[in-house]
């Protein structure tokens, strides 16, 4: 009897003690848990969806982003920053190169994804070498760069895409943009947790008013200028300015110039020979091309979207010719030189971010 008795106790204790712990894993599981990052700049993501993703983060915070391409380790997140009177949608196609179709974009404020051709080179060449790619839409006046909101704003998106990815706290974070967004590169600088790993304005100078440039320079963020001096002389001066500033100040500082160039060194690996062949017969036409290939003057300035040969390319791309939406617009600009953004020096960008010597 007294065997028995043991035996019931014993097994009473044991079913306490097993709803005891049962209880206690219903707290552990009602408690909020930190994600720890799976991976580490070196290491591959673990999500095999390779597709751009979008969220207004914070509830109104446009962004878009993609992982890099399968295969590839991760090596940090490229910001890239709009210039006026454009948006984070240049960045990324409405239907990518397998028919998949990126519905956010009909949601985003611009109402449509325009994919420009220098943009998208710049996103496949850094997912090439295992960047994230980022872009945010600025909200400043002409759809510019507010210096004041957009800082925090980006780094919010950037913050959002590091947890979202689980990326590591130390993900290095390089930061290129155009224009505006060139300007830009130093407050975000400025408002980053830790400082970028390096920074790439294009066609403009870094914004330098209330001594900002000045505590920029004491980050020692390593700085490379791309710009198309020959027909933008203002710029090349404030860029050489500042960077003689920045060298004195001990900062890695260096630029790349942009050289105007033939119609079919540019057209040709975006659009196809056949394409390309069309666009230069038409602007041959309508005299609007030098012998050796180069465009006669700038593009903003002359009449090429009248050449009726264009009506051909046109049908066949879908393209409207309208100026900061059109892909052969922002391919001219680029052939002619001045002011607009490019890819051309993608790979010397990421380079020198990636502490390599420039070629």
């Amino acid at each position: 009897m007294v065997c028995c008795r043991c035996k019931q106790l014993s097994l009473a204790i044991a079913g306490l003690a097993m709803s005891f712990a049962v209880l206690l894993q219903g707290f552990e599981d009602a408690t909020p848990r930190r994600l720890e990052p799976e991976f580490a700049p070196g290491q591959q993501p673990s999500n095999d969806d390779r597709k751009p993703r979008f969220e207004r983060v914070g509830g109104d915070i446009e962004t878009f982003w993609q992982p890099p391409h399968e295969g590839t380790l991760v090596q940090g997140i490229l910001f890239m920053a709009h210039g006026c009177n454009h948006q984070a949608t240049d960045f990324f196609a409405d239907t990518g190169p397998d028919g998949w179709k990126l519905e956010a974009c009909h949601g985003s404020r611009f109402g449509r994804c325009l994919g420009l051709p220098e943009e998208r080179q710049l996103v496949q060449e850094a997912r090439a070498r295992g960047y994230y790619v980022a872009a945010v839409s600025g909200t400043g006046s002409s759809r510019c760069w507010s210096h004041k909101a957009d800082p925090s704003r980006v780094r919010q998106a950037l913050q959002h895409i590091r947890m979202q990815e689980k990326l590591s706290e130390d993900v290095p974070i390089l930061a290129t943009g155009a224009s505006s967004g060139g300007a830009f590169m130093s407050s975000l600088a400025l408002a980053l947790e830790r400082p970028p790993k390096c920074v790439v304005p294009q066609i403009s100078a870094l914004a330098s008013s209330y001594g900002s440039l000045e505590t920029f320079a004491a980050m020692h963020v390593p700085t490379l200028f791309v710009h198309m001096s020959e027909h933008d002389p203002r710029t090349a001066m404030n860029v050489d300015k500042q960077v003689k500033e920045l060298e004195s100040k001990g900062v890695l500082a260096k630029q790349l110039h942009v050289a105007p160039v033939p119609l079919g060194e540019e057209l040709v690996p975006h659009f196809g020979k056949k394409q390309a062949s069309i666009v230069e017969a038409a602007l041959q036409q309508a005299g609007l091309v030098q012998a050796d290939g180069r465009l006669k003057q700038d593009p903003r300035a002359s009449a090429w979207r009248q050449a009726p040969g264009l009506r051909a390319f046109m049908a066949a791309t879908n393209d409207t010719l309208v100026a900061d939406e059109s892909s052969l617009s922002e391919l001219l600009n680029v052939v002619w030189a001045r002011h607009e953004f490019t890819a051309k020096f993608a790979s010397q960008m990421l380079d020198f971010c990636e502490g390599k010597p420039l070629v």
